[in-house]
């Protein structure tokens, strides 16, 4: 049986898997646009996920248990085919054509909307109050000061931001799925059946829609990112299924929040892109949000 301070190392070890996964988002929002030089959509989302699967194939080949694979039942392999659905499929297309048609740190400020608490207090019935329903609905009009381009047409959003907001919402869908799954799998299993099946249903979108491999277009860059992507994918699918099992979903949302800054510095650094003072206030008001929250579960905790 655990001990107090056994399920206390547990519960640490899942605030640690979140923070890791805000940093790796964080870098992971760089590559969409320097791949959509040489790839198109699909194409760049089904290579990287390739990369992952093999990454995690290498990596964890001993804890991958090709036997528990074939052997599960439909109340096993669901949430998984949910969880690839709604998180990869969906939630990381979209992020990646938000990133590419709008700024990185405009897509990354909506991504912060707390969807997960939203999602936590509707699924699993996680407690409600006043405070926390005004602090989401602070952080929707903070969403709402980055995606309106004219406040004289105040109803006209940005396409990339409502692009963003699309894939914020499955994304959140999909890594609250993750208490849906059985134990059948281990972390490493469910891990790579997510992203071979993620890989599988985003190449045959890609060929449904003509898209076609262009081979002089893979230069050696190109490639590198390809990998470092896989890499990043990997590392960010086992940090998903270790850390959302084991943290509920309101604090999850708000230690995933670390992703916005780092988000905004990477994209200054690398493509020189300066927020406008709006989107900085607007951030700025889904941050503190988030932070609040933050608090607020910490004290009923």
């Amino acid at each position: 049986r655990w001990s107090v301070d056994d399920k206390m190392t547990e519960k640490t070890k899942g605030l640690m898997a979140l923070i890791g996964i805000a940093f790796v988002w964080s870098l992971m929002a760089m590559l969409p646009r320097y791949l959509s030089i040489s790839l198109p959509l699909f194409q760049q989302v089904y290579l990287r996920f390739l990369c992952a699967s093999v990454f995690i194939a290498l990596v964890f080949r001993k804890q991958i248990n090709v036997q528990q694979i074939f052997s599960g039942s439909g109340k096993d392999y669901w949430p998984i085919f949910l969880r690839t659905l709604f998180y990869y499929y969906l939630g990381v297309t979209l992020y990646t054509q938000a990133v590419i048609v709008t700024k990185i740190s405009n897509a990354s400020f909506i991504g912060a909307l707390p969807l997960m608490a939203v999602l936590g207090f509707i699924l699993f019935k996680e407690k409600v109050t006043a405070n926390k329903i005004f602090l989401v609905v602070l952080s929707f009009i903070g969403a709402l000061l980055i995606s309106v381009k004219d406040f004289s047409q105040f109803f006209v959003f940005g396409w990339g931001e409502l692009i963003a907001f699309a894939s914020a919402f499955f994304c959140s869908l999909g890594m609250l799925s993750r208490k849906w799954e059985t134990k059948k799998f281990n972390n490493a299993t469910s891990s790579f059946l997510v992203m071979t099946t993620a890989t599988i249903l985003v190449f045959l979108t890609s060929i449904f829609i003509g898209e076609k491999i262009n081979f002089s277009a893979l230069s050696g860059g190109t490639i590198m990112a390809l990998l470092f992507a896989g890499l990043l994918n990997a590392v960010l699918v086992n940090l998903m299924s270790y850390g959302m099992k084991r943290v509920q979903g309101v604090l999850a949302s708000n230690l995933l929040q670390l992703e916005v800054p780092l988000t905004v510095l990477l994209a200054i650094f690398f493509y020189q892109e300066i927020p406008m003072i709006k989107d900085l206030f607007g951030g700025g008001v889904i941050f503190v949000s988030a932070y609040l929250m933050n608090r607020l579960e910490a004290k009923s905790n």
